[in-house]
């Protein structure tokens, strides 16, 4: 049997199955070696990846961090800011016992009418009418309720901008804060 394999060796056929026993262990050489460069190339690709999600976990960190303090210090300036206002409001009534006397001529209907009207955003016409009350009749108001309900007004006006303000600026902020991150 060695003797026939030897004959089939000899000659033409010999040199196409030498041939063809040289390409395959080039081919199984070659690809043996291009594994063991896709395997070198997989395992830093793998080493790449992670430290790419290690940083971009660091940048999102830093980013939540920078915004809870953006937070933080954004609500105790709102909370000094309301602080001061309610002692405003606190000590307005001292201000109007001292400053505002009820002895002058009394406030009419017309112009508890107009201030409705205009703080509800109607015209000067919509507030109800009292039955038998002109306009120019003395109202059941007194000067230091006016003015007391005026200066609660003014306040409650002066705390919804101070909100506005501080929100806006906390927008601000906080977009500040994610954009440094980047």
């Amino acid at each position: 049997m060695i003797g026939k394999l030897l004959s089939m060796l000899s000659g033409w056929q010999g040199y196409v199955a030498v041939a063809g026993l040289a390409a395959l262990l080039a081919g199984l050489g070659t690809g043996y070696l291009v594994h063991k460069i896709d395997g070198s190339r997989l395992a830093a690709l793998k080493e790449a990846d992670a430290m790419a999600a290690l940083h971009a976990v660091q940048r999102v960190s830093a980013v939540r961090q920078k915004q809870a303090a953006v937070a933080e210090a954004a609500a105790i300036s709102i909370a000094r800011e309301e602080g001061k206002l309610e002692a405003e409001r606190f000590r307005t009534p001292e201000r109007i016992v001292v400053h505002v006397q009820d002895r002058s001529r009394c406030i009419s209907y017309g112009l508890i009418r107009v201030l409705n009207s205009t703080a509800l955003g109607s015209g000067s016409n919509a507030g109800p009418i009292a039955p038998g009350q002109p306009d120019d009749a003395c109202a059941p108001v007194t000067w230091r309720s006016f003015a007391a309900d005026i200066a609660d007004d003014y306040v409650t006006s002066r705390e919804n901008s101070a909100q506005l303000n501080a929100l806006e600026k906390n927008v601000r902020d906080l977009a500040e804060a994610q954009d440094g991150g980047h």
